[in-house]
């Protein structure tokens, strides 16, 4: 299982067709590498759950709308692109 960027966030995929997505802003401190700093419990939670995550990272700012909103974007064209590439459902749980 292996972190892959898309559209900005990154996004890990369990061994079979995940059946939901997990997304997950990471935190003030390590929120740039999200994936790298939670790695082992993403890889857990996905291998063990049969779902998807994704991991968008952010900057630490003021103005927190503007981080929520750049957040949602780059979590929004990722699913998209997976709901292309991958054939995931638009209807799968988030």
């Amino acid at each position: 299982v292996n972190w892959v960027e898309i559209e900005g966030s990154y996004v890990l995929m369990p061994p079979a067709i995940p059946w939901g997505v997990i997304h997950f802003i990471g935190g003030a401190v390590l929120g740039t590498y999200p994936h790298i700093a939670y790695n082992e419990l993403f890889t857990r939670v996905c291998r063990e759950s049969g779902i998807a995550v994704v991991a968008t990272p952010y900057d630490v700012g003021l103005d927190h709308q503007q981080l929520s909103r750049d957040a949602a974007t780059a979590f929004d064209a990722t699913l998209k692109a997976c709901q292309t590439r991958y054939g995931w459902s638009e209807a799968m749980p988030v």
